[in-house]
């Protein structure tokens, strides 16, 4: 009767010591699968932030700077437009005067168009309407690039959250760099995305918008018809003189 006494202690003493043995050595499932949904919550808020920053920043950067290429393309594109147009205009009235000798007429609209000539290309020269859009030009691409490596973060699966963490801080000090490098494009390029290609502007940002390109076009307007107009009325004051 002591030897059974003696061994159902002796049992239930090693029981004791092996479930503290395995309490101490090991963790508990309810623990590990702890860890696992916490790491899986980290991993997750993570990729949403990436996300936001690649479709809230990265993305809105990039498009706004096409834009921006875009317009000083065309800026660059009037502007030598404007300049041969006044040379020709100039070459028109120095041929009518010759023609008709008009020196003193003739030296009214050589000192204008002369001083008009100067002018812009001192504007050109100061703005430098193509070597602004070759920069914005890498810029946008350089987004693209980081726009990209965001993507293979976000569709990595098997990422660890550290390396992930690494790669996005990477990716944010890129895109700093990026615009530390160039000039900021203006409003009105931030306004032509949410007109034209998010969609998502309001009723203000419309009227701004939509005034400004208005304005744009009329201005240009003037400025081409200026040299037009010029030689027109010089040849109308000719005739009149014969």
């Amino acid at each position: 009767m002591r030897k059974i006494t003696r061994r159902k202690r002796f049992i239930k003493n090693k029981s004791i010591e092996n479930y503290l043995l395995n309490k101490v050595m090991t963790p508990s499932i309810d623990n590990c699968q702890a860890m696992s949904i916490q790491h899986d919550q980290s991993i997750t808020e993570l990729k949403k932030n990436i996300t936001y920053f690649q479709n809230n920043r990265v993305y809105v950067t990039r498009k706004t700077r096409i834009l921006a290429e875009e317009r000083l393309n065309s800026l660059n594109f009037h502007s030598i437009i404007t300049i041969n147009l006044y040379t020709f205009s100039l070459i028109c009235i120095s041929v009518l005067s010759l023609i008709f000798k008009t020196e003193i007429l003739f030296g009214v609209w050589n000192l204008f168009f002369s001083i008009a000539l100067f002018g812009i290309s001192l504007f050109i020269t100061l703005f430098g309407f193509r070597e602004k859009a070759i920069a914005f030009k890498n810029s946008h691409l350089k987004m693209y690039e980081i726009e990209n490596s965001l993507s293979l973060i976000l569709l990595n699966d098997n990422i660890s959250f550290d390396e992930a963490t690494r790669l996005y801080k990477s990716c944010q000090k890129e895109y700093i760099d990026v615009l530390d490098k160039t000039d900021n494009h203006l409003n009105r390029d931030y306004l032509k995305y949410l007109v034209v290609v998010s969609r998502k502007a309001t009723q203000k940002d419309k009227i701004k918008y939509y005034f400004i390109l208005i304005f744009s076009a009329l201005l240009w307007t003037v400025i081409y018809l200026i040299p037009i107009a010029s030689v027109f009325f010089f040849s109308v004051n000719l005739l009149k003189g014969m």
